[in-house]
């Protein structure tokens, strides 16, 4: 799951069941760039699946699909008495839940509560599609995306999950659609359907019409890059980043499973976010992320590293891949040359940044959402600091938890099992998870012995007022310096990219606050950005905003002085170092 967007848009990860853990890949593939190839479908499961069919009302660019559902008797029993058909995704905005998007083909309401009938059940619905033009309020992986030649669908959008009784079962289903061409992660769906457990369709990417795709093989895996916006030669540039960041955790912690996996691209003007779905991801905004320090090139890392690196409780499963992708993002950076380790700290720095943008917080362990991102990848750096010390690390401990609870990634009790392997080191856990604000990062940065970093004091602003009243903006994404929307009247138009503030560089909208650190209300503040691609050069009168809302902050800074040896912990993949 990555960075969410404030206010009023997010990229969640959806949940996946766990699976049972392949053979172990020794060590990281190298980056090559690698041929197409094609998945195979899987033969029928068993007779009598449940059954779903999907017609498409306005062709590929459709705007309601027409759903027929079967759920045969032997699949609820004679016994049941109530069976339920949950939708699973999360509310959209403008509505109260994704139900609200389901109507009953006689026009009533959908309640997905049904007394079990004597034989076969059988349902006919239709779900709309507006809220594929309108933009998420949650759950930017499962919304349908209108791409320029067709649609792109998640499962999850048509297909509910089953219930008798209370009990929750994933039972065999056959899915067919009409007469449009429909392609997901193991390639055109045939005419006859495609059978498979219901979780696995249900969580399943699909691109309506002619769409592009090209495959990445790593390390028994199958990674189909699809875009119905993006052609197959801008999906192949994408694919050493692929190779290289799946390649590598394989290599950490392990192989996944063979069963081909789709990252989706589209494009979007105004958002940019990604997230997974099973064990499928997609990726908006633009441009491609061709770079891993770009916007978009930060969020495939981070999806791409979920496939491995996911858990129940945020620190462990946003904080600890947020950690990991910092040191893949260092890794493929130092691919193309040197990379100092100042280079590194100043990545792990702008997580320290972000979390002093909250102005109300406790410790890691209480917190979720953007603090949960920064917070869990500074308790990962710390923790990663100590076991090494002992002559373990981080990985080590991360790929063990996984062989206790498989693909996905791993659960809070599984880590904390198996980190008590090493002596003192859940005790060291607690410590940073509990450890008030603000968080003892320089300590830790100490226990490396890498130079001691520069720290600023200055008046920063609480979020809100940064945005609305300061800015004048009212959405924007806060893993770069895009505007989203902007209040009437301001300064800003939605699309903005902010690229200087009074002389300093913005490369997220958070350093908005270092850069306006010295002016005075009333101030007239020069602005640099770019709109529709073009650079522009823009003012604004800096308000006068009450000292209450301009709490203290501390910037943390990479000191140029270099050591031999660079023993950081975020230089180990870079370096190829392996425990």
């Amino acid at each position: 799951m990555f960075r969410k967007l404030w206010p009023g848009l997010a990229a969640l990860c959806g949940a996946c069941g766990a699976t049972p853990a392949p053979a172990e890949d020794p060590s990281p593939p190298a980056l090559a760039v690698p041929t197409p190839s094609s998945g195979q479908p899987q033969s029928s499961m068993a007779p009598r699946p449940m059954a779903i069919h999907v017609e498409f009302v306005g062709g590929q660019m459709a705007t309601a699909l027409k759903v027929r559902l079967t759920v045969p008797n032997e699949r609820i029993g004679d016994a049941a008495k109530l069976v339920e058909l949950p939708f699973m995704a999360e509310p959209f905005r403008n509505r109260s839940s994704y139900a609200d998007f389901v109507t009953m083909a006689n026009g009533g309401a959908y309640t997905g509560r049904f007394d079990a009938p004597k034989g076969d059940l059988q349902l006919r619905y239709t779900v709309a599609l507006e809220h594929a033009q309108a933009g998420p309020k949650h759950g930017i992986d499962e919304v349908p995306f209108h791409s320029h030649v067709g649609l792109f669908l998640v499962g999850r959008a048509f297909v509910p999950a089953l219930k008798v009784d209370g009990e929750l079962r994933d039972v065999p289903l056959k899915l067919t659609f009409g007469s449009e061409t429909v392609t997901d992660a193991l390639g055109p769906i045939p005419a006859s359907g495609r059978i498979q457990a219901h979780r696995e369709l249900r969580d399943a990417f699909y691109l309506v019409g002619p769409a592009h795709s090209y495959d990445v093989p790593v390390a028994g895996t199958t990674f189909r890059l699809a875009s119905g916006d993006a052609d197959a030669e801008s999906l192949a540039r994408i694919a050493p980043m692929v190779n290289s960041v799946a390649g590598a955790a394989s290599g950490f912690f392990g192989r996944l499973t063979k069963r081909p996996r789709t990252l989706a691209f589209h494009y979007h003007n105004s958002i940019e976010a990604g997230g997974v779905v099973g064990v499928h991801t997609s990726v908006v905004g633009l441009p491609l992320p061709t770079e891993p320090t770009s916007g978009t090139g930060g969020i495939l890392v981070h999806e791409l590293l979920h496939q491995w690196s996911r858990a129940d409780v945020a620190w462990l499963s946003e904080g600890f891949t947020r950690y990991f992708e910092i040191k893949a993002q260092v890794a493929l950076r130092a691919a193309g040359g040197d990379v100092l380790e100042m280079n590194a700290l100043s990545i792990l720095f702008q997580e320290h940044d972000r979390l002093e943008l909250e102005t109300v917080r406790g410790p890691v362990r209480t917190v979720g959402g953007n603090v949960a991102y920064s917070g869990g990848a500074l308790v990962a750096f710390c923790l990663d600091t100590e076991l090494r010390a002992a002559g373990s690390s981080l990985e080590t401990v991360y790929r063990s938890a996984r062989q206790r609870h498989p693909e996905p990634g791993t659960t809070e009790a599984a880590f904390r099992a198996a980190l008590s392997e090493m002596p003192g080191a859940l005790k060291k856990l607690d410590s940073l998870l509990d450890a008030p604000p603000p968080f003892p990062l320089l300590d830790c940065v100490k226990r490396t012995g890498a130079p001691a970093p520069t720290v600023t004091k200055y008046r920063g602003y609480d979020l809100r007022t940064l945005a609305v009243d300061v800015l004048g903006i009212t959405g924007f994404s806060l893993s770069s310096s895009k505007i989203a929307s902007a209040k009437a009247g301001s300064t800003f138009q939605a699309g903005d990219v902010i690229t200087e503030i009074g002389g300093d560089y913005v490369h997220h909208i958070h350093e908005a606050q270092w850069a306006l650190r010295n002016t005075k209300p009333g101030e007239t503040v020069k602005v640099s950005i770019r709109r529709g691609g073009a650079p522009m050069q823009l003012k604004f009168k800096l308000p006068k905003v009450d000292a209450k809302h301009r709490p203290w902050r501390t910037r943390l800074r990479a000191q140029q002085r270099l050591r031999e040896g660079n023993a950081s912990p975020l230089l180990a993949w870079a370096s190829g170092t392996k425990r």
